[in-house]
């Protein structure tokens, strides 16, 4: 794993994280790989299109999806022998929440990184990440139920519910391998989502990588009365929102247009 550490810890350019959702029911690409053989070749495609990291999974988490048997999940992995044969050395990460997925692609497949956007709902978590040393995406997602009524919310009030998440969670992990995700679309409201994009640039003091996910999401489509189909401008638009912020990691449908754009905003920040 130390190959992981190294790349979120040492390299200060940001990384672009290639989406391979091998569920039918995904919001934007599900049902797109009818065998494994076209997994590989989407994989392919994404390092070809320069991706540092693949982010593989099996459960969809978009809104309402109904979740799938800890059986299936690790049987829509098993694709990931292929996937490991053909690139053996390709930074991969897990989009799980679930810790015994979680041992199962690290020890079977050499995972090396842990995607959750469940914030910790599994407390197993943090014994398998201290056990592996894996590094770990720790995720904003508050429970509907105990949100403020958004009539009572302000810009700052989010922000700071936000950070204190962070400070809170960080403090019972090994903070050097956690990469913190705001979890846009996760438990939050349309405004909550633009909130958060503009004020970035407040979870840079906790030190931590920043993983940004919203990959034509619906705060992308939905201003614009689109379809995540159409949303490929407005996600780059966002995307460079997100790197002039301080983004670490995007995670992204489209490889190509992301390094497009993280090239154009480093040559920015350089003037």
């Amino acid at each position: 794993m130390q190959t992981a550490f190294r790349d979120l810890n040492s390299s200060p350019d940001p990384k672009i994280m290639g989406i391979v959702n091998l569920t039918p029911d995904s919001f934007y690409d599900g049902g797109r790989y009818p065998n494994y053989a076209s997994v590989v070749s989407d994989v392919s495609d994404k390092i070809k299109a320069g991706a540092d990291w693949i982010d593989v999974g099996a459960q969809s988490t978009r809104p309402n999806s109904q979740p799938v048997s800890l059986t299936e999940e690790l049987e829509r992995l098993q694709v990931l022998n292929e996937v490991r044969s053909a690139f053996p050395d390709q930074l991969m990460s897990l989009d799980t929440y679930n810790s015994v997925v979680a041992r199962n692609a690290i020890e079977l497949y050499g995972i090396n990184m842990i995607n959750d956007v469940s914030g910790l709902s599994d407390p197993e978590m943090i014994s398998l990440i201290n056990e592996f040393r894996i590094p770990y995406v720790l995720t904003f997602s508050e429970n509907r139920l105990n949100r403020i009524k958004s009539e009572d919310q302000n810009p700052e009030k989010l922000i700071t519910r936000m950070l204190d998440f962070f400070k809170s969670m960080l403090s019972q992990l090994p903070e050097e391998l956690i990469v913190l995700d705001p979890g846009f679309g996760f438990n939050k409201s349309l405004n909550d989502n633009f909130v958060i994009l503009k004020h970035l640039e407040r979870i840079k003091p906790l030190g931590r990588p920043i993983l940004v996910g919203l990959s034509r999401k619906r705060m992308v489509y939905e201003p614009l009365n689109g379809y995540p189909t159409s949303a490929l401008n407005g996600s780059t638009a966002l995307h460079a929102i997100a790197l002039w912020n301080g983004a670490g990691i995007l995670r992204v449908h489209d490889v190509k247009e992301a390094c497009e754009t993280r090239l154009l905003i480093e040559n920015l920040k350089r003037v």
